[in-house]
């Protein structure tokens, strides 16, 4: 029994030393690791590749679930308005506030979630210009914003 307690009191020291390691070093690790990438850029995306090939359904599946969470379709959502060209510098407050719209800021009409496209679906209207937010809109009103 000594033996085992011994064994996990060194296990344990050594797992706190790399701990402090880590963070004393972290921006050495950051460096040699961004340098191993860089090298070994090709070799990395090549393992990335055939994992993903051999796992491909087991990802896909996991994926869809996730993107189902609440989770997902945040990140999903803030990806698009990202894309879209969006910049704001508290974007998850501007996601809550778009979850808290119930009325389109334009009209006042009550704003519908739907998973297809209709006039009263719930955008997010911003100026493509400069990237700033404006407004919570019904798409109809932000169709008629863009002509």
């Amino acid at each position: 029994m000594i033996e085992n307690n011994e064994t996990f009191e060194a296990s344990r020291n050594r797992c706190l030393y790399q701990r402090q390691y880590r963070i004393k070093n972290k921006e050495r690790i950051q460096k040699q690791q961004r340098e191993y990438y860089i090298k070994n850029k090709s070799k990395i995306n090549k393992l990335r590749k055939e994992y993903y090939i051999k796992h491909r359904e087991h990802e896909l599946s996991r994926q869809k679930v996730y993107n189902k969470t609440t989770a997902g379709v945040k990140a999903m959502r803030l990806a698009n308005w990202r894309r879209s060209g969006l910049i704001d510098l508290d974007i998850d407050q501007l996601y809550d506030e778009f979850l808290a719209a119930t009325n389109c800021d334009k009209c006042d009409v009550l704003l519908t979630t739907d998973q297809t496209t209709t006039k009263t679906t719930k955008v997010l209207d911003h100026d493509h210009e400069s990237g700033c937010f404006r407004a919570v809109l019904c798409n109809s009103c932000n169709v008629k914003d863009r002509s």
